[in-house]
């Protein structure tokens, strides 16, 4: 169920791509509606453009029925890319195997066409100062890769040299771009740079 569906989840630098699961093909239509109420922009189908690769910031919301894996690639491919996905299927197995798949990439709600429960109001809780030691850690794998973007190298020479598939390198420089709290490459190799000594 969705608390008013939020398109991003918020964290200190850091936006996620929210996912719905449909848990009936039929109300669909009416969690389309509700994200497009989130102010972002559905679309039919599970295919992107080839460029940008990262399409967090475009606002886009992939939807439609998964019927079977190479659909459900393609919808994975879209949250891997920043698009924030809203799948109904027929087949539990399939929604059950979308919510696994999704939560690795985001957060996951399931949509079922309720009223969402009245959330009680937080008080707004006082900015933390950051902590000493409270930089963001890189694993080896993403430190690696932008050493290699950071020498001048594209993403698919640096996946090459690394002897990884170029979906595997845009997923790791995806998870050092969240962990380093930026949107973009560009911010993400600036702000490697600044860390390395």
């Amino acid at each position: 169920m969705t608390d008013g569906f939020d398109p991003l989840v918020r964290r200190p630098g850091v936006a996620m791509s929210r996912h719905l699961i449909v848990t009936d093909a039929v109300l669909l239509p009416d969690a389309v509606a509700a994200v497009r109420d989130s102010g972002l922009r559905p679309q039919p189908g599970f295919t992107l453009p080839d460029r940008p690769w990262d399409v967090s910031s475009s606002g886009l919301a992939c939807c439609g029925e998964v019927r079977d894996a190479d659909e459900a690639s393609a919808a994975l491919l879209c949250a891997a890319r920043g698009a924030a996905v809203v799948v109904a299927a027929r087949d539990p197995a399939m929604l059950g195997r979308m919510y696994g798949d999704l939560r690795r990439l985001g957060t996951v709600e399931e949509y079922d066409g309720s009223e969402p429960a009245p959330q009680p109001e937080q008080p707004e809780q006082p900015e933390q100062p950051e902590q000493p030691g409270s930089e963001p850690v890189l694993a080896d794998d993403q430190v690696a890769l932008l050493r290699l973007l950071a020498a001048g190298h594209s993403v698919p020479e640096a996946a090459s040299r690394l002897y990884l598939s170029q979906r595997t390198a845009e997923r790791r420089l995806a998870a050092a771009r969240s962990e380093l709290g930026v949107t973009s490459t560009a911010e993400a190799l600036l702000a490697f740079r600044e860390e390395q000594p």
